[in-house]
């Protein structure tokens, strides 16, 4: 759970860092309602998110997403935040530990890498 500290000066700001929050929420939300074992694919998971993100007028990060989780904390599957093509996807079998990470920005979809990357 993310939680905004402290208060902004300038109300709209405050107001639209937390319609971010509820947009993230709400994408991984709907993830979690349509996620079938062995019929979902990650591509259905990034379309999910991607749809309802853009519908709120935010933007999704396409160069992070989430994984799979076993015997290391970042495994496959790749779980992308945007559709992909169908030769990318995979479909979530049966008991397989995964971690959605919905990425959400106001403004753009860029993202800036520091020097040291």
């Amino acid at each position: 759970m993310t939680t905004i500290v402290g208060q902004e000066k300038d109300n709209l700001l405050d107001q639209a860092k937390k319609k971010l929050l509820m947009v993230t929420q709400t994408a991984l939300q709907k993830v979690i309602e349509n996620i079938q074992p062995g019929i979902t694919t990650t591509q259905d998971i990034g379309n999910i998110i991607e749809k309802y993100v853009h519908s709120q007028g935010h933007y999704i990060i396409k160069e992070y997403g989430g994984h799979g989780i076993g015997h290391e904390m970042h495994e496959a599957p790749f779980i992308p935040n945007h559709k992909i093509s169908a030769e990318q996807s995979v479909v979530i079998l049966e008991n397989t530990a995964i971690c959605v990470e919905p990425l959400v920005q106001i403004g753009n979809a860029e993202i800036k890498l520091s020097a040291d990357n």
